[in-house]
């Protein structure tokens, strides 16, 4: 049987989760200077457009009800959630005839944490033998941050030698832009059973933000004996990314202490 089908009657469950999350950020709008410049010569700028989170996992809690056919689930959900952005510089060292990189920390530059209230729906498309079972996931969520952030945070620097008379100076900092956001998410979920009975859930959905909550804008300012000359990039983040999650159902009505087989 299926998680809290028990006499075919309505059930009512909550469910603590953790997230494991890639985050997505775009480059839209990457490269301005006042200089119309070849800079392949110095140095290759890319933008990390999916990467994981590095500083731990998201926690969250969710309550919900099963229909009567356990085919459908309806839930409401609190879970923490954040922004990253960043990127990694490839500097040409023509003096070494070789590559060196030379790479942000992430870590320092990640972004801004937020809560996100989840609404959710999921629908059975198939059930296995053990009693497993593959649903379509699909919801809305509104990510919300209650302190006034806008600004500018985690400044970073640093210095590239690329040959004897140029070196690259490097500058970064993260801007806030937005304190609330609506997202659409979607992907498919799984009750595990083992031997017919109930273990956990595993969740895999991608989950799409539609407005900028975080920017990391990069300076590259090129010095020669002659001159310096300066590029500008920004990383950009909608707080989107694909999650992981993992989670437990606990039935809290009807309240059952053991689920009979073959029930």
């Amino acid at each position: 049987m299926t998680f809290a089908q028990l006499n075919a009657q309505m059930s009512f469950f909550i469910r603590p989760l953790v997230n494991f999350k890639a985050d997505v950020s775009s480059s839209k709008g990457l490269g301005f200077s006042d200089y119309v410049m070849d800079v392949s010569n110095y140095y290759k700028y890319d933008n990390i457009a999916i990467h994981p989170l590095f500083n731990g996992l998201d926690i969250g809690v969710a309550a919900g009800i099963v229909s009567k056919s356990g085919k459908y689930i309806f839930e409401i959900g609190l879970n923490g959630d954040e922004t990253q952005s960043g990127y990694i510089m490839h500097v040409i060292k023509t003096n070494e005839n070789d590559l060196s990189f030379y790479q942000s920390e992430l870590s320092d530059i990640s972004g801004r944490a937020f809560p996100k209230i989840i609404i959710q729906n999921s629908l059975r498309l198939r059930k296995f033998k053990n009693q497993s079972n593959l649903n379509l996931l699909f919801g809305l969520g509104y990510g919300y941050k209650k302190e006034h952030m806008l600004g500018h945070f985690n400044y970073f620097s640093d210095h590239a030698q690329v040959d004897n008379n140029t070196y690259l100076e490097v500058e970064s900092d993260l801007a806030v832009f937005t304190l609330q956001n609506y997202f659409l998410h979607f992907g498919l979920s799984s009750e595990l059973h083992f031997k017919n009975k109930y273990f956990f859930d595993v969740n895999v959905f991608y989950s799409h933000g539609f407005r900028e909550m975080s920017v990391v804008s990069t300076k590259v300012t090129i010095h020669d004996d002659l001159s310096s000359k300066a590029m500008n990039y920004y990383s950009r983040s909608k707080g989107s990314g694909f999650y992981l999650q993992i989670s437990r159902k606990f039935q809290v009505y009807p309240w059952t202490k053991k689920i009979k087989e073959g029930i």
